[in-house]
């Protein structure tokens, strides 16, 4: 199983990203660009998030960063 934004239903990976978009506050994703070594957010970004879920965790990107319900919530 995989996260959401990782799913290949397009509209269900497209509804999750955009709402993790909305949820991430601008020093939670420098944070986690940084965990991932990446230097824009874009599809890239994406991509290495899939391939490391523990980069989206608490510890990784500060306390105050609060998840959509659907990065949590694992698809089939």
């Amino acid at each position: 199983s995989a996260f959401t934004i990782c799913s290949s239903d397009e509209n269900a990976k497209k509804e999750s990203r955009t709402c993790i978009d909305g949820k991430i506050d601008a020093a939670s994703k420098e944070a986690i660009l940084g965990a991932l070594g990446q230097s824009s957010w874009d599809e890239g970004t994406w991509n290495a998030l899939c391939a490391d879920k523990s980069a989206l965790t608490p510890e990784k990107v500060g306390s105050g960063f609060q998840p959509c319900d659907l990065v949590k919530r694992l698809s089939t």
